[in-house]
């Protein structure tokens, strides 16, 4: 658990987390999960500067980063935006949380399956929002 102000460098950490991650794991996943779009998308692009160059045998991590997005709170299979990608075609993924409890749901990626969950603005847990949702099913 990583409680720091803003901009103290808490995705640096993640960063370097799911860099170890990635050279150690071949296959389990690391998950970044952030409450909204706009902002899985910042960190994706943060995670693409970050990870630049950190090479693995099977190749470079950038290329098994992907980015999945959707509506919040919508879990049927419509929900992933045309620039989304598959919890199946990457390695490490910066989703929004409605997406992976989808993707639980419908069986199309197991916890067991994950190493490292990274949970942005986790101060967002509560009531039936989608980190709630995880947490309620998924955790217990």
């Amino acid at each position: 658990l990583v409680a720091l102000p803003t901009n103290a460098g808490k995705t640096l950490i993640a960063a370097e987390l799911i860099a170890r991650i990635l050279l150690q794991q071949t296959s389990r996943k690391a998950l970044f999960l952030t409450p909204t779009g706009a902002l899985a998308r910042q960190q994706h692009a943060v995670l693409l500067r970050e990870l630049e160059g950190v090479v693995h045998e099977g190749g470079d991590i950038i290329g098994r980063l992907g980015l999945i997005v959707g509506k919040r709170n919508s879990f049927e299979g419509s929900a992933l935006d045309m620039e989304s990608e598959s919890f199946g075609r990457c390695q490490c993924a910066v989703a929004t949380p409605d997406i992976l409890v989808r993707a639980l749901m419908h069986a199309e990626l197991r916890l067991e399956d994950v190493a490292l969950l990274v949970i942005d603005e986790a101060h967002n847990e509560a009531g039936d929002h989608p980190y709630s949702v995880l947490m309620d099913f998924f955790y217990k």
